[in-house]
């Protein structure tokens, strides 16, 4: 039976972080092989091998064994390690013989007396940089497969194979691992834990028989040239050339776990330009029978439930404080109270009978005027989340269009100025269809006051074009009311810098490609924090993914236009912005390297422009100012950190 099902992300953690620092180390200094040669050179690798204790609790490595002692032989180099007894394998010996024979390692391995002690097995773990190999290609025997330049699943393959070979984008470079015995190996994308690509090989699977000694044979090799450092990429810019209407925003959705601290940390650290908020109608019931004024009783309802520390309490207090703030405001229903569907209740793709309709509408009416009457803010637009799809209500096309219409009608009835937001659908592939019936009717067309869709993991470009052309049509602003990359919110994973990885090139093609005037990113409450749980209680806490949003909200000001930019490198994705500054016009640009450490020339600014500041997000490095860079006759010279963005910007240090 295979460990690999039992392994999952564990092993991952464990191998990874210890792996971190590594790929400096020298070739014979420890039995952990820490380079490869090539010619007169080095290039970077790191080769471990592991006892592993079933499901990876504990894992004890040959370099870190309690005695090493080390041999110099014409044969090679000879590692002796033994394992103290009452450890894991205790008692165990072995033994690393590695030769040099050109660019070739030889490396001899021989394991014995690994005691009675159940294991997962032993293995050797292979790591080679990610910002060298990303976009680069992987081969198992004739198994083939890319290293991808953007962090998708951790798992890239597994296969059986003697020969296992990793090469970087341009295929100059590569490091390639070779067995005498076919072995069960894992190609692995780790940038959730550290910045590598990983092989995985299985030399033997749970406890060696006693009195076998394991015999294993390997070649470990560097491939190619080490190439000569590339001439500067050019990033160029049309600050002439704008790109759709101006920008009203960046900001997020505070919907769900309003009640951890991550929102308030959240809203005082970005103070977002534009935020949408969930709509709390749970705790309204029925009107009582013959009630001549239904509004007025779920106002007392909602009096009534507005309690200190309640779901309630806290969406409204957030509302009042946004507002406070100057933050612009939306709201969208999600649940709705149980009793006005049609059949029992169901976590999504609930069904309310058109019969209802002006049931929901005046409890939503209810619900906006309380706000205004408690907490003096008014949302600019209502809409119903993903009708198109049912989270947690789902309409056809027509019924989606007599709701809204009920909707405005109530709307208008107690005299409330929130306008329609249509759309708001579940992605981007959803549109013009499912909208028709809506876009073709006037009164709704009248009290539009934008056109919203999610922006779920990727889309193809028409899908963005089609948006962006209907916003054009309809002359209505174009907002992404949820933009991510995972929607599967229970399994997750959000705290690796694969994550922020995913998250900075998906912004940067919705960017590129829609152009919207508004992007909401879900989420800054809990429930998709943007910090470690862990760090919620610290006074200043960091994440990579926290900081990429203070990159757009803080250094993307409202009014600012899309600037045509171009990068030569598929490694380095960009967006400019132009904006008012002063009696003058200022700049923003981002810049993602997806790759190693990258020189560039920026060229096509104003010659006015003397200086950019700097500010980088890194692995490690939140939201950091560099030191500015100086322009000359609108060119400067700029190095883009591995994996990173960096924002030049003629705006000074944001306060936080």
């Amino acid at each position: 039976m295979s460990v690999y099902p039992r392994i999952r992300a564990f092993w991952l953690w464990m191998v990874l972080i210890t792996a971190i620092g590594s790929l400096v180390a020298h070739a014979y200094d420890s039995p952990r092989i820490g380079r490869l040669p090539l010619d007169t050179q080095w290039v970077p690798a790191d080769l471990r091998v592991a006892i592993v204790a079933p499901a990876w609790k504990e894992v004890v490595y040959l370099d870190k064994a309690a005695s090493l002692l080390r041999e110099e032989h014409v044969a090679g180099t000879l590692w002796h390690a033994e394992l103290p007894p009452g450890t894991l394998g205790g008692g165990g010996r072995l033994e690393q013989r590695v030769r040099r024979i050109g660019n070739d390692l030889l490396v001899d391995l021989e394991i014995a007396n690994l005691g009675t002690q159940a294991l997962a097995g032993v293995f050797l773990l292979l790591n080679v940089p990610a910002p060298e190999f990303a976009g680069g290609s992987f081969r198992i025997d004739e198994s083939r497969g890319e290293l991808p330049l953007v962090p998708g699943k951790p798992h890239l393959r597994i296969g059986d194979g003697t020969q296992c070979t990793l090469w970087n984008a341009d295929a100059t470079q590569g490091v390639s691992l070779g067995s005498d015995t076919p072995l069960r190996l894992l190609i692995q994308d780790g940038r959730r834990w550290g910045p590598e690509f990983s092989v995985l090989a299985t030399l033997h699977v749970g406890t060696p028989p006693p009195g076998r000694t394991l015999r294993r044979h390997f070649t470990l090799s560097a491939l190619g040239k080490l190439p000569t450092p590339a001439p500067p990429g050019i990033l160029t810019l049309d600050p002439d050339k704008h790109l759709g209407a101006p920008l009203e925003g960046f900001g997020g959705n505070f919907c769900f776990s309003l009640q951890e601290p991550v929102a308030e940390q959240v809203r005082r650290r970005l103070r977002p330009r534009v935020a949408r908020l969930r709509m709390h109608l749970d705790d309204l019931r029925p009107p009582p029978p013959g009630s001549r004024d239904p509004h007025t009783d779920w106002l007392r309802m909602l009096a009534l439930a507005d309690r200190p520390w309640s779901e309630l309490w806290y969406n409204l207090g957030l509302a009042e404080t946004l507002h406070r703030d100057g933050t612009r405001l939306q709201i969208s229903t999600w649940r709705v109270p149980e009793w006005i569907l049609d059949h029992p209740p169901m976590h999504d793709q609930n069904h309310i009978a058109p019969a209802h309709y002006d049931t929901l509408a005046g409890m939503v009416a209810a619900y906006l005027d309380y706000m205004r009457l408690t907490r003096g803010a008014v949302p600019e637009t209502f809409s119903f989340n993903e009708p198109d799809w049912g989270a947690n209500v789902i309409f056809t096309p027509e019924e989606y269009r007599d709701a809204l219409l009920a909707i405005n009608r109530a709307l208008q009835r107690h005299g409330l100025e929130t306008r329609l937001m249509i759309g708001d659908l579940s992605n981007a592939g959803s549109g013009n269809d499912y909208l028709a019936p809506v876009l073709t009717n006037e009164t709704l067309m009248a009290r539009a006051a934008g056109l919203s869709f999610h922006a779920w993991q990727a889309a193809c470009e028409p899908d963005y074009e089609a948006w962006r052309t209907l916003a054009d049509q309809t002359g209505l602003p174009l907002i992404v009311g949820e933009i991510g990359v995972d929607h599967n919110w229970r399994e997750v994973q959000l705290h690796g810098y694969d994550y922020a990885l995913r998250e900075m090139a998906h912004y940067l093609d919705v960017l590129r490609m829609a152009r919207p005037q508004q992007v909401l990113y879900w989420e800054y409450g809990g429930s998709y924090a943007l910090l470690p749980p862990e760090t919620w209680r610290e006074r200043h806490p960091e994440s990579e993914r926290l900081a990429l949003q203070q990159h757009m909200v803080s250094l993307t000001p409202p009014g600012a236009a899309a600037i045509a930019c171009h990068s030569p490198l598929k490694e380095v994705a960009a967006a400019a912005f132009a904006f008012p500054q002063g009696k003058a016009e200022g700049y923003t640009l981002h810049v993602a390297n997806f790759g190693t450490d990258a020189a560039m020339t920026i060229t096509g600014l104003p010659p006015r422009i003397r200086r950019l500041n700097v500010f980088e997000t890194s692995q490690g490095v939140c939201f950091s100012a560099r030191r500015a860079i100086t322009c000359k006759d609108g060119t400067a010279s700029v190095t883009l950190p591995a994996l990173s963005l960096t924002s030049f910007t003629t705006l000074s240090l944001p306060h936080t």
